[in-house]
């Protein structure tokens, strides 16, 4: 499942997460299994919407964050939407996945640059 609800607390926020996607399974796999258990420490109630782009079209990654969240609206009124890309991991568990009051960017530096 692609879901998470903590059962020793009751989570102040509702996360959904949209991942636009196509064919880099590879990374999916490692990003489903480092994700997870990133986010169940963080006893955040949260749902990842895999959003998948078949078409053999250019990569419109802007389109699926739209339809990922209008999609998830669908199934509950989140509290807040992370947009996250398949190839990005959290590393730092203060990175928290919270729903701020202003918008913010997940990943200011990465490791391929630096973290610069």
């Amino acid at each position: 499942g692609g879901a998470f609800l903590p059962h020793d607390c009751i989570p102040k926020e509702h996360v959904a997460i949209v991942v636009p996607f196509r064919d880099r399974y590879a990374h999916l796999t490692v990003f489903l299994r480092n994700i997870h258990p990133f986010l169940m420490k963080q006893h955040i109630a949260y749902r990842i919407f895999l959003i998948e782009q078949t078409n053999g079209k250019a990569f419109n990654r802007a389109a699926l964050m739209n339809i990922g969240f209008l999609e998830a609206f669908k199934i509950f009124p989140w509290d807040c939407f992370i947009f996250h890309d398949v190839d990005l991991l959290p590393l730092d568990n203060r990175n928290f996945y919270t729903c701020p009051r202003q918008p913010r960017h997940m990943s200011v530096s990465i490791d391929t640059l630096n973290f610069k």
